[in-house]
């Protein structure tokens, strides 16, 4: 399959933020073809190239990273076969907890009846319509943000529920970390995140 000029203008303005796997999730490339493309386009992070074999997090390696939270994040990352860039990160956001502020951006709206917007962002990016098979998913969870670094296209339902799934480990195995902080407090019933309730 031909790459298009709408595909180019996609990575030129979304390869810093995003890694190949999505970035080809959206283009409907290979992540091997995506990373071509990024070289013959010249697009490097920080003068270097893209690493395409990202390890993402599983709840099994967070549980794993929860055990060696008390040794050097050089020993963890060598336990864990990472980075020790991608262990700090995980652990400042086990530490910090899942809530923070969605920043306001252009994509925002307002529910409607009509076809829900974010499908309209997805088939602009990718210059095509989605079928009904395919769903979108909003990574922080707020369907209000439709921005294109916020959505990922998912080419099934049982893709969507496998992503939702993943998220379901994570909040699960953190939620005891958050009420240890007491970030999160059980009462009368009722969740509470710091003094109001949730």
């Amino acid at each position: 399959m031909k790459w298009t000029e709408t595909q180019d203008t996609f990575l030129r303005e979304q390869y810093a933020h995003m890694n190949p796997y999505e970035l080809s999730k959206w283009v409907g490339h290979s992540e091997e073809s995506v990373e071509t493309r990024l070289k013959f386009l010249k697009l490097k992070k920080n003068g270097r190239r893209i690493a395409t074999n990202t390890k993402f997090w599983t709840y099994a390696n967070i549980r794993m990273l929860k055990s060696l939270m008390h040794l050097p994040n050089k020993e963890i990352a060598k336990e864990m076969k990472r980075t020790t860039t991608s262990v700090r990160k995980m652990k400042e956001k086990l530490r910090k907890g899942l809530t923070h502020p969605v920043p306001y951006n252009e994509h925002d709206f307002v529910a409607t009846g009509a076809m829900r917007p974010y499908r309209k962002v997805v088939e602009e990016v990718i210059g095509r319509k989605l079928s009904s098979d395919e769903h979108v998913h909003h990574i922080n969870l707020n369907k209000k943000d439709n921005h294109p670094k916020n959505l990922f296209p998912c080419h099934s339902p049982s893709e969507h529920g496998n992503v939702h799934a993943q998220l379901d480990n994570l909040l699960y195995s953190l939620v005891e970390e958050l009420i240890l902080a007491n970030v999160i407090i059980f009462a009368d019933g009722n969740y509470y995140l710091g003094k109001g309730k949730i």
